[in-house]
């Protein structure tokens, strides 16, 4: 950590040397310019361009000096922009600073429908869900690219570094089948940090937690030649293992390269690369501790045994997954007419897992697992939006090709996607309504799935907003599902999305309150084999259909009145007679916060108390390799589908103090005091969350 710091500063005092002794000669203005939220982005941001600014000074008869000086021509850089129609929900970077995070996933707790089922220590793949689904049902979008695992349809939030966003933004459950390649009901789209600023410019975060946890995070942008900027950026994240074989380190780098050719045209080269390597213990074995004795041990990590142990100190893990990623993008940005904005993007990605179990040992207890699951992705996306008095329309157009190298499937074959959709919201009523209808057509590997919707937004009256929509649309079977199905082209996963939501928007108060609904028809249910008693399976082997329905509420919403902030985000959710059980009963966060200007403005001041609710919650497993939760098992000997524990845990309550400073615009410094009340629980069973403890860091603004 020390020397990943030293050379970060040492390349920062070169970088600030090139930039005293060439910088003005280069670039000839002085504000630097920031995107803070790109979903509204202006077009007005200019960058003076001295090459075309020439001073002519004239001599008249009268010897009076007259300075003629021509109007100079600007560049314009030109930054992505989401496609999005009607409201939706978006949050900034400037609130995500303020926020208390330890990695990316920690922000989705504070969105709309938002819960992290947490496995409680740092670098275990713990899934992300917005209304109320996750894996194989929920896509990452970065700057309009699909960034979920091309073999699982997962996505692994620890795959993008918390200082390199700039806004998030949470689609409709009605909408999130247009931006994604397989049709999931749910997307989150996270726009990328994008700045220009005239001089040189660095980041650099830093915290500090126990069990040796700690995370470096730095970031420079400078200009290499009046048109061209570079900006690169590396992260390191780490802990030790609170329990047996529960280590972590992870490295992240990326560098983006951008060239302003004039004011219609920019392009942008973007690389990102990430190391992992994660082991995953599998929880605590409960079977191997006394009843008598649960609560004492199962808290205790020195104590505690767990299901996939270090065998001795001399012998490696048996079981752990190592992640390597390279992952390039080439972007136009282009606005010739100035009502239309054009994206064209190609990118490439190569993704190997190397996930092991009982490599080295024989231990009878569970089956040794040494696989290699390789992925690389081309694609092409070119979306076109359109804006007129009476219409907004957005055209989007994405074709990718996947050639998979897993030994998961013991054989290599590729597949295809194409899909072209359309959004439109009419503008002619949009005093009192504004209606959005979509259509789109995905092509999967040789079979078409379609999907339509339609959304109305009503115009602002007495501070409240009325908006709702359906949609029905057709979901592919990942690779995963085929493989270990029996499942045809002609079998469709069929589903049926409703939401409606009140928004209230004062100056003290903004909230929102939203019901949605969500019904599958052909939903894959995934079950394991259960062989013996003493066998311990976590391989997900066969999987039935059936129909899911899912609905909730959720409200999220800020107050401000005077110093005092409150910020509250939940979920209620719906369960009923669903043979699936996976999320909690409800899940609220709070926060309760003193927050002022001190010192001549010279200190922003957050702190206060954070509440975190968990509702009583089913019990169920994972299979990390394939990336699937499951609650059914099959016992041996039978084809009946089975839940395996219809048990619920109690409701939790974890409160933690948080204090966050912003000093003179540049620095913020954060320190929490976690669990004060040292609550005793795990949101997964069994994954006990951590203890009390601290946790503080800083991040730091250069310019020049």
């Amino acid at each position: 950590m020390m020397h990943l710091l030293k050379v970060f500063l040492f390349f920062l005092f070169c970088t600030s040397v090139w930039g005293s002794n060439n910088y003005f000669s280069l670039i000839n203005f002085s504000d630097s310019i920031s995107v803070n939220d790109s979903i509204k982005i202006a077009d007005a941001l200019a960058v003076n361009d001295s090459l075309f600014l020439s001073d002519s000074i004239s001599v008249n008869d009268s010897l009076s000096i007259q300075d003629s000086i021509q109007i100079a021509d600007t560049l314009k850089p030109l930054f992505y922009k989401a496609f999005t129609h009607n409201d939706v929900y978006s949050i900034t970077k400037n609130k995500i600073d303020r926020k208390d995070l330890r990695y990316s996933g920690d922000i989705f707790n504070h969105l709309p429908s938002g819960f992290l089922r947490d496995l409680g220590t740092l670098g275990q793949p713990s899934e992300i869900t917005f209304y109320g689904i996750g894996f194989n049902n929920l896509s990452f979008i970065t700057n309009g690219v699909n960034r979920n695992n091309r073999i699982t349809n997962s996505f692994d939030a620890y795959s993008f570094q918390t200082e390199n966003i700039d806004s998030i933004i949470v689609y409709p459950i009605t909408q999130g089948f247009i931006y994604n390649n397989y049709n999931n009901p749910a997307a989150i789209e996270v726009i990328e940090k994008d700045s220009i600023y005239s001089i040189p410019y660095s980041r650099i975060k830093f915290y500090q937690a126990p069990d040796g946890e700690g995370m470096f995070d730095g970031r420079v942008s400078l200009y290499l030649t009046r048109r061209i900027n570079l900006t690169l950026g590396t992260s390191n994240q780490s802990i030790d293992s609170r329990y047996n074989n529960s280590d972590f380190g992870s490295w992240l780098a990326f560098g983006k390269l951008r060239y302003i050719l004039n004011n219609n045209f920019n392009f942008i080269l973007d690389y990102s690369y990430r190391k992992s390597n994660t082991y995953l213990f599998g929880g605590v074995n409960i079977n191997a501790i006394a009843p008598n004795e649960l609560e004492n041990i199962l808290y205790a990590p020195l104590q505690a045994p767990v299901n996939y142990p270090i065998s001795g100190f001399s012998s490696p893990s048996p079981r752990y997954q190592k992640l390597t990623n390279h992952s390039f993008s080439g972007k136009i940005l282009s606005n010739i007419i100035p009502f239309i904005n054009s994206d064209l993007t190609f990118y490439y990605s190569n993704n190997l897992t190397e996930f092991r179990q009982n490599q080295f040992t024989q231990n009878p207890d569970f089956p040794k697992i040494i696989n290699n699951n390789e992925y690389q992705t081309f694609g092409v996306n070119f979306n076109n939006s359109f804006n007129s008095s009476l219409i907004d329309a957005s055209l989007l157009y994405n074709f990718e090709r996947n050639e998979i190298n897993a030994d998961l499937f013991r054989e290599n074959f590729s597949f295809y996607n194409v899909s072209f959709a359309g959004i439109a919201s009419l503008k002619l009523f949009e005093d009192f309504f504004t209606p959005t209808g979509y259509l789109k057509n995905l092509n999967f590997n040789g079979t078409n799935y379609f999907g339509a919707g339609l959304d109305f937004a009503t115009n602002k009256f007495l501070n409240l907003k009325l908006k709702t929509g359906f949609s029905y649309f057709e979901k592919p079977y990942n690779m995963i599902e085929l493989g270990i199905s029996r499942l045809t082209s002609n079998v469709k996963n069929k589903n049926n999305a409703f939401q409606i939501g009140l928004e209230f928007d004062s100056e003290i108060l903004k909230t929102e309150l939203n019901y949605f609904y969500l019904k599958q028809e052909n939903a894959s249910l995934p079950a394991v084999y259960q062989y013996s008693d003493t066998l311990l399976l976590n391989e997900v082997s066969d999987l039935a259909l059936i129909n899911k329905e899912l609905s909730g509420f959720s409200l999220t919403g800020e107050l401000n009145y005077w110093i005092i902030n409150f910020e509250y985000n939940g979920t209620y959710y719906f369960q009923g007679n669903s043979v699936e059980k996976l999320n909690p009963d409800y899940f609220v966060f709070a926060g309760l916060y003193y927050k002022d200007i001190l010192f001549n403005r010279n200190l922003n001041l957050k702190t206060g108390l954070n509440f975190y609710l968990f509702g009583p919650r089913y019990f169920y497993n994972y299979d990390f390799e394939k990336s699937i939760p499951f609650q059914t098992i099959i016992p041996i000997g039978t084809n009946t589908f089975t839940i395996s524990n219809q048990a619920k845990t109690k409701a939790n309550l974890k409160v933690d103090f948080f204090l966050s400073a912003r000093i003179q615009e540049s620095a913020v410094f954060f320190f929490i005091f976690e669990n004060l009340l040292d609550e005793k629980y795990f949101i997964v069973p069994y994954y006990p969350a951590p203890a009390r403890g601290l946790r503080f860091g800083v991040s730091w603004e250069f310019l020049d």
